[in-house]
């Protein structure tokens, strides 16, 4: 897994790769800490093999560092992911998209 951030002016650019688990959660804390001041955040997921109930709680948690008001964006989750976000009710805490907006 692995996780990398570009800052484009106000979005920090969120580019995951691999199962969302456990072993990205340092890493993933690390990259995006110093970017929680952005407006918006776009996760980019389309190569995301999947995650589990700890990737789940790393996006809320997300949601909730964030703040209410900011915008926090997952684009192109696998199908399953996109399942899975809405069975736990978490895709009403972000905008889920095919593609980038």
């Amino acid at each position: 897994m692995s996780v990398r951030v570009v800052r484009n002016g106000t979005i920090a650019n969120v580019f995951l790769r691999g199962y969302l688990n456990h072993t990205l959660l340092d890493p993933f804390y690390a990259a995006i800490q110093p970017h929680m001041q952005a407006e918006k955040i776009v996760i980019y997921m389309r190569s995301m093999d999947g995650m589990d109930a700890t990737g789940l709680g790393l996006l809320a948690s997300l949601r909730q560092q964030f703040g209410p008001d900011k915008h926090i964006v997952l684009v192109a989750p696998p199908k399953h992911v996109a399942n899975l976000l809405t069975n736990r009710q978490l895709d009403r805490c972000f905008t889920l998209t095919p593609t980038a907006q």
